[in-house]
Parts: structure tokens; C-alpha cells; sequence
């Protein structure tokens, strides 16, 4: 009789340490939901803010009167999935088309982005999501570009894998390209942008992704497009800029001039994305035509 309560004891004693273990593990688990819970939501935008249109000043001048484009250009952009998307390519089409002083010139406005290229897919092309694409040579020579605007990186950062190259990848991959566009009769006229941003909190902050890489990407096109004589674009001078003026008081993570939740797509924020890069291209477009 005394064995069979000393087992019942313990059989108490092992159900009552069950139940504690239980009971912690369940409260460790909801911790790390709680704080998995609480950086996404750190990532998500905040309340609804008008934020200003960004300037339309360059793309006003390239479809001014005094416009640098010319009789018959085929303006050619290559990029990812942010050139893919077309929105701000269709407010810069929308815009040479009825401009005063572009209107009747018949220039030709083509979207060569592939979504989700790196810059070696650029260069190749291929199929992706059930599209081909051709490669840069090939899409050049089809289009027969005067002016070949590129911008190109952010997947080698943000999406790595076998296709993804790092800043010297990157910067091979640039010589690849203008060494193919030197090889045209007459050679067109290349605009070079920089990579954009990956979160949008000003300054850096941590939650943002990769801004060192970003950086460095950013001043490899930036020395690369000087060494080369070609125009180049600090588009990510221009969203930190405008983060910095207009995303500091209570800074979000997407929304302002991305896609919520993304950081990264010029889609959903109010158009304003779209008229940042509209802006910023047109007036390398302006830079680069002027040397002609």
C-alpha cells in the first residue's frame, strides 16, 4: 500500500511538472509571436499622410519647347520589375506625347524591364514568369535605340541566389553593357541610375535593408558612369532627399514613396514613387541629349 502511494505521488508530481512545462513553452512562443508581431508591424506604414507630389521641373523641360530630343528618338529603358511595372514610364510616354515641343516628333518610348532581373538577365534576357525576354543586344537592335536608359541592381541586393552578383559583378556587368551599346552605328546616347532604397525610414535606420550595399552599388554606378562619360542618375540620392524632408517627423517604413509593405515598388503610394523616377530620368535624358 505504501509503494502504491508513493507511485501515485509521483505520478502527481511528474502530470503538475507537465503542466508547468506547458505553461512556459506556451508563453515563450506567444513572446516570440508578440515581437514577431511587433516588427511587422514596425514595417507597415503609418497613418494615411499627404505627402507632396515630388517636382515635375525636368520632365516639364524635356517636353518644353526648348526640348534636347529629336525627330524620330527611340528612347529604350531597361531595368527590373520597377521598369517593368511602366508607371512612371507611362507618365514620361504621356508626357513626350503631349508635349509642346515633342508632341509631333514621333518619338518612340519602349519598356524593356524584366521582372525580377538581375543584372546578368539584363544582359541576357530569358523567360521569366512565363514571358521571354531578349537580350540587351538583341533588344537594342530591335528597337534601333538612340537613348538606352538603365536601372539596374536592386534584386542583385535584396534577391540573392545563383544570379546575383556583388558590386563587382555588378560593375562587370555595366562594362558588359556599354561595351554592347559602343558596338552600334551610330552608338545611342546611355543614362545610367542608380539603385533606389529598400525601406524607406530616413538616415539609414536599421530597419531599412541593405543600405550599405545599397551604397555601394549606388557609388559604383555613380564612379563607373564618370570613368565611362555617361550620364548618371542618383536616384537614391533623390528618394533619400526626399525621405529626409518629408519622412522624419514620424517615419514610416513604405508608403511614401513605395509600395506598402514592400520599400521597393513605385506602385500604390499616391503616384508619387512613379513621379520621383518620371522626374529624375527625364532630367538625365536631359543631360545625356545635350551632349549630341
Amino acid at each position: 500500500m505504501r509503494r502504491l502511494n508513493i507511485l501515485l505521488v509521483v505520478i502527481v508530481l511528474i502530470v503538475i511538472a507537465l503542466v508547468i512545462l506547458c505553461f512556459i513553452r506556451r508563453n515563450k512562443s506567444g513572446f516570440r509571436r508578440g515581437k514577431a508581431l511587433a516588427a511587422r508591424r514596425a514595417r507597415q506604414p503609418g497613418p494615411l499622410v499627404n505627402y507632396p507630389t515630388p517636382s515635375t521641373t525636368n520632365l516639364d523641360s524635356l517636353v518644353g519647347a526648348s526640348t534636347t530630343l529629336r525627330q524620330g528618338d527611340v528612347i529604350s529603358f531597361f531595368g527590373d520589375s520597377i521598369t517593368w511595372l511602366g508607371g512612371w514610364i507611362a507618365i514620361m510616354t504621356k508626357a513626350i506625347n503631349d508635349g509642346a515641343g515633342t508632341k509631333n516628333l514621333g518619338i518612340k518610348v519602349v519598356n524593356r524591364g524584366i521582372n525580377g532581373a538581375h543584372i546578368k538577365e539584363v544582359i541576357t534576357g530569358g523567360p521569366f514568369f512565363g514571358e521571354n525576354y531578349q537580350s540587351f543586344q538583341d533588344a537594342t537592335a530591335a528597337d534601333k535605340s538612340t537613348i538606352v536608359v538603365i536601372m539596374i541592381g536592386i534584386n542583385d541586393i535584396w534577391v540573392p541566389g545563383p544570379a546575383a552578383s556583388n558590386v563587382v559583378g555588378y560593375w562587370n556587368g555595366l562594362k558588359t553593357l556599354l561595351s554592347i551599346t559602343k558596338e552600334k552605328i551610330p552608338p545611342p546616347l546611355v543614362v545610367l541610375s542608380s539603385v533606389s532604397v529598400i525601406g524607406e525610414m530616413p538616415d539609414g535606420n536599421s530597419r531599412n535593408c541593405c543600405d550599405k550595399e545599397l551604397d555601394q552599388f549606388r557609388d559604383a554606378a555613380r564612379k563607373f558612369a564618370g570613368l565611362a562619360q555617361i550620364t548618371f542618375v542618383d536616384m537614391r540620392g533623390a528618394y533619400q532627399a526626399y525621405e529626409k524632408q518629408y519622412n522624419s517627423a514620424n517615419p514610416v517604413w513604405s508608403g511614401v514613396l513605395t509600395n506598402p509593405p514592400d520599400g521597393v515598388h513605385p506602385e500604390n503610394d499616391g503616384g508619387r514613387g512613379e513621379a520621383m523616377i518620371a522626374n529624375q530620368m527625364a532630367g538625365g535624358i536631359i543631360a545625356a541629349t545635350k551632349t549630341r
